[in-house]
């Protein structure tokens, strides 16, 4: 009987902490505790006090908390988050920036240039993305594909700095004077 009571009791107690922890993990998160601890940059504070309420299947809290390792410079466990939400949501463009990002931080272009594709792809029309799949082109020499992306992100923003100077350096390499007068030209 003692064994049984003992057992019984044993059981009882790790369910009781085994509902615990369910409940725990799944705490709403606090947002003004999270933003004061963001705006204090109080990175590894905001790590701790997410990651026991984050559920694994709730894609705002994962991109939160990716989100948070990156401002923290934790590339490597962002990029795990961000690849959870994306088994998630593969549509996920926030993820795929920010993996496309964290690729290009770390010098693998190569596999940035899938998402900013996938980007471009969903977005035809967003210049940022054109810029940044050309410059990723580029970084991996593959010069005609980054040249006509280049080309849509003038086309799209002709007030980018950095693609107009890339842009002009490109025609001045390839000697094409005619098109780089013309688009250089001012009339009154």
């Amino acid at each position: 009987m003692f064994m049984y009571t003992l057992l019984t009791r044993g059981i009882a107690l790790l369910l009781l902490l085994c509902s615990l922890e369910t409940v725990l993990g799944q705490q709403p998160i606090d947002r003004y505790q999270l933003m004061e601890y963001l705006q204090n940059q109080e990175y590894d504070q905001a790590i701790s006090y997410l990651q026991p309420r984050v559920q694994e299947n709730n894609i705002s809290q994962l991109s939160l908390l990716a989100y948070t390792y990156y401002l923290s410079g934790k590339t490597k466990d962002a990029g795990a988050a961000y690849e959870k939400v994306l088994q998630l949501d593969s549509n996920n463009l926030t993820a795929r920036q920010y993996l496309a990002s964290i690729a290009m931080q770390m010098e693998n272009p190569l596999a940035a240039i899938p998402h900013y594709r996938y980007i471009t792809r969903m977005q035809p029309n967003n210049a940022v993305a054109c810029k940044q799949l050309s410059f990723a082109c580029y970084a991996i020499q593959q010069f005609d594909t980054a040249f006509v992306w280049l080309q849509k992100a003038y086309h799209l923003n002709s007030a980018d700095p950095k693609v107009a100077a890339r842009l002009a350096e490109e025609w001045l390499g390839k000697e094409n004077y005619l098109q780089r007068s013309s688009r250089c030209l001012v009339y009154p």
